[in-house]
């Protein structure tokens, strides 16, 4: 309990200092929304089936395995890459 305490402590702290209001480097109003997707995770993301990378389909907020014809939602700007929450495409629509 003691440790919990000291750990809120801190985290107020931190909250509160000017030092931790300061250190982004970009200011808060030049973010991206939180429920953006960030493309440059395509970068480091690929199909939990194939291990293929994935293509992002900003129109419908999905991540498309070409090869598997899959495509997994992003919720919230979060991908959900759990294979039974993908749906499948017929390959016409893939192509568009």
């Amino acid at each position: 309990m003691l440790s919990l305490r000291r750990s809120l402590k801190i985290v107020s702290y931190a909250l509160n200092s000017r030092q931790a209001i300061h250190c982004s480097p970009v200011p808060f109003c030049e973010c991206k929304p939180p429920n953006q997707f960030d493309v440059k995770m395509l970068d480091i993301l690929v199909c939990p089936l194939s291990k293929k990378p994935l293509r992002y389909d900003a129109e419908n907020e999905e991540l498309v395995c070409e090869e598997l014809h899959v495509a997994y939602p992003i919720i919230d700007g979060i991908p959900n890459l759990v294979p039974t929450d993908a749906r499948m495409l017929n390959p016409q629509q893939q192509e568009q």
